[in-house]
């Protein structure tokens, strides 16, 4: 019995792996290949697991690195602050978080912004325009 108990802790000391495992993404907002169309405040990653408060979020537009704020660890979700609206264009979120087994763990979020309000917002300015020039017209 003694050597059956032994030879089971044994195991696991060589096979720390089987003990622990990394922790995986659940789900998010914005998601993967996400078209957004109402504007966003903030990005929330959530994992299988708790999280060390390690994780970081940069956003890119076309290569070019955006502004989050804010960036914090809330149990098992990674969550970052959008200070400013997003515009319209193709986005991708690198997120890396460090699993409470302490191996870190990266992925990438491809997502895109076509949000209504930018065409509306150019058409009433357009038929303002056109009213203003009819006023004006003798």
């Amino acid at each position: 019995m003694k050597k059956g108990l032994s030879i089971i802790i044994l195991l696991l000391f060589l096979f720390p792996t089987l003990a622990s495992a990394h922790t995986k993404l659940v789900s998010s907002n914005p998601s993967n290949g996400q078209i957004i169309t109402e504007p966003i405040k903030q990005i929330t990653l959530e994992f299988e697991e708790a999280l060390e408060q390690l994780g970081t979020i940069k956003l890119y537009k076309a290569g070019t690195a955006t502004a989050v704020t804010n960036v914090s660890v809330k149990g098992n979700k990674l969550i970052a602050d959008l200070p400013n609206g997003l515009e319209n264009g193709d986005y991708k979120i690198e997120w890396k978080v460090l699993s409470e087994d302490g191996h870190p763990v990266t992925g990438q979020i491809p997502f895109k912004v076509q949000l209504k309000q930018a065409e509306t917002k150019t058409t009433t300015e357009t038929k303002t325009t056109d009213k203003a020039v009819k006023d004006q017209t003798p």
